[in-house]
């Protein structure tokens, strides 16, 4: 691979991740906006947070996926590592 083609990739990435961070900044500037006309409606916080997590889960799976074809898989004890922190938010030495 020549120096060319090396910064084409290394350019592509860089521009693909600040698009990514300008979509997320901007999705999370919207999320205030979203919570407070749902307060409105006399909608609790509980309530709320559970559906946006509801909402969120099928881009978890597609992340987990996508990053399941590129990257080396885990390693059974690390799964269970990252099972116990999602379930009791704890740390694990």
């Amino acid at each position: 691979m020549n120096a060319a083609s090396l910064y084409r990739l290394t350019r592509q990435a860089f521009l693909n991740g600040l698009r990514i961070a300008m979509v997320a900044a901007i999705l999370f500037s919207a999320k205030a906006i979203v919570a407070k006309m749902i307060y409105r409606y006399q909608v609790d916080a509980v309530t709320l947070t559970a559906f946006w997590t509801i909402f969120a889960l099928p881009f978890f799976f597609a992340i987990a996926y996508w990053k399941a074809k590129v990257a080396q898989p885990l390693a059974w004890s690390d799964r269970w590592q990252i099972f116990a922190l999602g379930i009791l938010s704890i740390e694990l030495p």
